[in-house]
């Protein structure tokens, strides 16, 4: 399976991260990240954490 980075934030309302809880376990290959400062757009909301995570994935950290 390919490699899977998802972003979430506690306070999205569009997609709320507890929609996930069940499906992360059927996942294979999930870096799974909850930004506790974002909603929707953790990218948007807290930028520098987000790339800081996202480099460490790409890096295999």
């Amino acid at each position: 399976t390919s490699p899977i980075f998802l972003a979430m934030g506690p306070y999205d309302y569009v997609v709320p991260h507890i929609l996930w809880d069940d499906q992360l376990e059927k996942l294979e290959n999930v870096s799974y990240h909850l930004f506790e400062k974002s909603g929707h757009t953790p990218q948007l909301e807290e930028p520098e954490l987000f790339d800081e995570k996202l480099i460490e994935w790409f890096e295999g950290k």
